[in-house]
């Protein structure tokens, strides 16, 4: 049991001082509970097309909010009190600046909802979607996510979206190994 101890440790060692690990870091680009533009009602902020989801889309005469967005779940944030057998679509936009694309190797989008154009998803419980190889869409300074919040029906009794973006960084250097313990000499006996 010793060797095989023995062994794992300097098998880690070895891919550690080697660099075949590397270390990942994470950063959070946006919070739980962070300020978003947003539009509501039925009609469609850009004429029915994909320009609301533009980085330069006009959203001069959207509301601002605090998530979560909601109504008959939840506490805090922005109440959508009037959504309930009058509109069924929430439009989300919120920018955020990226520094170098390359250095973000991952993306985790975390969000709880309710209805957001899923039946049987309750809020409550944050799910994650992770998003790879962001390097491929994101830009060098200012982007911008988009969400279009669809609830189940007019009548429905409940809407939620509170989200977070976090990204994942891979460690450019290699981690040093600074001791061995124990230190390295000869082996006295094995037991199992």
């Amino acid at each position: 049991m010793i060797m095989i101890r023995q062994f794992t440790a300097l098998l880690i060692l070895f891919l550690v001082g080697t660099g075949f690990l590397q270390l990942i870091h994470a950063g959070e680009i946006f919070s739980r509970g962070s300020k978003w533009n947003y539009y509501k009602g039925n009609d469609h902020p850009s004429g029915g097309d994909l320009e609301w989801t533009e980085v330069d889309f006009d959203e001069s005469d959207w509301l601002n909010g605090k998530s979560p967005f909601r109504y008959g779940d939840g506490s805090g944030g922005t109440l959508l009190s009037d959504m309930p057998n009058k509109y069924t679509t929430v439009f989300f936009r919120k920018f955020f600046t990226v520094a170098n694309p390359k250095d973000i190797s991952e993306l985790d989008f975390i969000i709880d909802y309710d209805s957001l154009a899923t039946v049987g998803h309750e809020s409550g419980t944050f799910e994650t979607f992770a998003l790879q190889d962001p390097g491929s869409f994101l830009v060098k300074g200012k982007n911008v996510i988009s969400i279009m919040g669809l609830n189940v029906g007019m009548n429905s009794s409940d809407f939620l979206m509170n989200s977070e973006l976090q990204s994942f960084q891979s460690d450019k250097s290699n981690p040093k190994v600074v001791s061995i313990d124990p230190p390295s000499g000869e082996v006295g006996s094995l037991l199992e």
